[in-house]
């Protein structure tokens, strides 16, 4: 089962860069500091390059249907039940997944154990608690059938001992229904791989947004502290009550948590 799509969630760092470019950005529409901000170095040029970049990390160029169709796929990951069907297979995993490693190791003949063991486990592993639980305990239900079956020495006794402390035939049938309930709860189909792809470029696009945008910040914001009157810092945000000057953006994550 594919992972869900997810758009990145912004960090406190990222919205307080958002929230300073924006205000420099909308400072400098006025006249006057404009007027003085170019006699700083500052053109169109450098204005359409913060516009641009703060666009991209803010998301406006995200489209409106791209987004619904992330929340209509995790909407449907997270229908009601299924995080406990996932649990409950999960705790199985960790219960079972060991205990039948170490009955294969005892009870199987020493001249075959190690191949019945490989078999067993061959593509089986525990799994992160989420979809991949389902096709774990799935194959791991089939190859304890698999073992039962087997001519393998000792291996009979190896399933009779997991049956003892447990693993019976009601507790694999309950296992199977937490399997086929999660199964209909889950997505009846996987994600678009082009939905995904569509996501990870736009987060990736945003990542690189942000960092153009706390470069091109750090940047003037350095010009216009020194460059700039006392008025025209503040209007920008570089300045706080009593003139002290703002840190620059890689600086703030100590006062922003």
């Amino acid at each position: 089962m594919s992972t869900t799509p997810a758009f990145e969630e912004l960090t406190a760092v990222d919205q307080d860069l958002l929230a300073r470019a924006q205000r420099m950005l909308v400072g400098l529409a006025d006249p006057g500091v404009a007027r003085r901000a170019e006699a700083a170095g500052y053109d169109a040029e450098e204005h359409e390059a913060g516009w641009r970049a703060f666009e991209v990390a803010s998301g406006r160029q995200r489209p409106f249907g791209v987004l619904l169709q992330v929340a209509t796929a995790s909407d449907t990951a997270e229908a009601p039940g299924l995080a406990a069907r996932y649990g409950a297979l999960d705790a199985f995993e960790n219960k079972w997944f060991p205990r039948a490693r170490m009955a294969i190791r005892r009870f199987v003949a020493n001249e075959v154990r190690d191949r019945v063991e490989a078999a067993f486990f061959a593509e089986l592993a525990q799994q992160p608690l989420g979809p991949g639980v389902v096709g774990s305990v799935a194959r791991f239900l089939e190859r304890l059938e698999g073992l039962a079956a087997s001519d393998a020495p000792g291996a009979a006794e190896a399933v009779a001992s997991l049956q003892k402390k447990g693993l019976d035939a009601a507790e694999v049938a309950r296992m199977q229904g937490l399997l086929a309930e999660a199964r209909a709860l889950g997505p009846s189909a996987p994600p678009p791989a082009e939905l995904a792809g569509q996501v990870e470029a736009m987060n990736a696009e945003r990542r690189a947004a942000l960092d153009t945008l706390r470069r091109w910040l750090n940047d003037w914001s350095l010009v216009f502290r020194d460059e700039l009157p006392h008025n025209d810092r503040q209007r920008l945000g570089l300045s706080r009550k009593g003139g002290r000057p703002r840190k620059v953006v890689e600086e703030v994550e100590a006062e922003v948590v």
